[in-house]
């Protein structure tokens, strides 16, 4: 679990003595018509897997993570939001909550707004769905996420968002430009993206907030870790678009062009710590 210091990268005064710690809930994949899911009333966390492992075996590399693109031009005319006042607020509240995306391995071409398979092009996504509830209404103010092993692995490339809005993507994908840009927010769309070529293989992924975020991404088709660290004004946008929630869906789709072993990852468990102020 992250130290909850990695938190306060954004609320500078908050202290650990004034932060009101609650014991992990596991939060499992749903089907998006499902209602999220609520945290258990017992003190046990319960996970509840909701479908099979793939029978592609998960094995550790010492592989390097590819580093996050720092070069994307950044509309310097935008004002810098400070962080939302209800941030400054306290008693805050700060849980973690896990993550589960069990392994998949299924483009299916064709359906469902995919199209026909074609060699270097995004031609279908698979999506996997967790809605994490909160215990309270509230406004979020800080997001850290990091896998619990260090052997998660993508193929083609992947992206992951929160309400549609992008925190990881691009990379050896599709460039960023592809895709509705709100005051330095990304919004997914895959009408924007799918019949478009691949691109470089190695280029590398966008992380919301970056510079100011760290991010630690696996290669495409590479085992590694995925560490998102949210800092910069940029999470004060995305603040602002998660006023009053309780509900916080996340999505992780991968990508295909032409291979059966496409639109694969292996199981992806992630620890979601999350401050938010009623």
């Amino acid at each position: 679990m992250l130290p909850l210091l990695a938190l306060m990268f954004a609320c500078s005064d908050y202290s650990l003595s004034e932060t009101k710690d609650v014991e992990p809930v596991p939060v499992a994949p749903v089907d998006s018509d499902s209602p999220p899911l609520k945290p258990p009333v017992t003190d046990d966390p319960v996970v509840v897997d909701s479908a099979e492992p793939a029978d592609d075996p998960i094995v550790d590399t010492d592989t390097p993570e590819l580093p996050v693109d720092t070069d994307l031009p950044i509309d310097t005319d935008l004002p810098v939001q400070p962080r939302d006042p209800d941030c400054a607020l306290d008693p805050h509240l700060v849980q973690t909550f896990e993550v589960f995306f069990p392994a998949r391995q299924d483009c299916q071409w064709n359906t469902g707004g995919n199209l026909a398979p074609n060699n270097e092009h995004n031609t279908a996504q698979a999506i996997d769905t967790a809605v994490v509830q909160l215990p309270t209404t509230g406004t979020l103010c800080d997001l850290d996420i990091a896998s619990s092993t260090s052997n998660l692995e993508f193929d083609d490339h992947f992206t992951l968002t929160l309400d549609e809005w992008v925190l990881v993507g691009g990379g050896s994908g599709y460039p960023m430009t592809a895709l509705q840009e709100f005051n330095g927010l990304y919004r997914y769309d895959w009408s924007r993206i799918a019949g478009t070529p691949f691109a470089d293989r190695d280029a590398a992924y966008w992380c919301l907030g970056q510079p100011d975020s760290t991010c630690t991404v696996p290669p495409t088709e590479q085992a590694g870790r995925l560490d998102i660290d949210l800092e910069g004004p940029m999470m004060a946008r995305l603040t602002d678009e998660m006023r009053n929630r309780q509900d916080l869906p996340f999505a992780l789709r991968v990508f295909g062009d032409d291979n059966v072993g496409d639109c694969r990852h292996t199981d992806v468990r992630l620890q979601v710590t999350i401050a938010w102020v009623q």
